[in-house]
C-alpha cells in the first residue's frame, strides 16, 4: 500500500519559542523567554545599571564549558506587553543576532511563579 500525504497541519504550539518585543534603557530589543535557561543574559554593551563583576563559565549543550572569564552583572528595569519588571539581574555574555536578552528561570521565578 501507498500513502500519500499532500498536507499536514500541526495545531499544537507547545514548542514555539516565546518571543517578545521589549524596552531597556529606551531601547526597543527581542527578548526571549526561555524556561529552560539557569540565569537571564543580556547582550554585551546594552546593559544599564552595573551591579556587579563575576567571574563565570558558560556551559554548552553538548557539555563543554567555556573558559572562566569576568563579566558584567547589571540590573535593569524591562518594559514589555504594557508591565514594568524592575531590578531584573542580567549576566552579559554574546548573543546571536536574533538575541538582545533571554530571560530564564530567575525572571520567570520572581515575576511569573505561577504558569498555567
Amino acid at each position: 500500500m501507498n500513502v500519500k500525504i499532500n498536507n499536514v497541519t500541526v495545531s499544537d504550539n507547545s514548542s514555539e519559542l516565546i518571543r517578545k518585543v521589549a524596552y531597556i534603557g529606551g531601547k526597543q530589543v527581542k527578548v526571549l523567554i526561555d524556561s529552560g535557561a539557569d540565569h537571564n543574559i543580556i547582550r554585551p554593551h546594552l546593559g544599564q545599571n552595573l551591579y556587579q563583576r563575576r567571574t563565570v563559565r558558560a556551559m554548552r549543550f553538548d557539555g563543554s564549558s567555556t573558559k572562566k572569564k569576568s563579566t558584567n552583572i547589571f540590573k535593569d528595569k524591562i518594559k514589555m506587553e504594557g508591565q514594568v519588571y524592575k531590578d531584573v539581574v542580567l549576566t552579559e555574555s554574546e548573543l546571536t543576532e536574533q538575541q538582545y536578552i533571554i530571560l530564564g528561570k530567575p525572571w520567570l521565578v520572581q515575576y511569573i511563579p505561577r504558569i498555567d
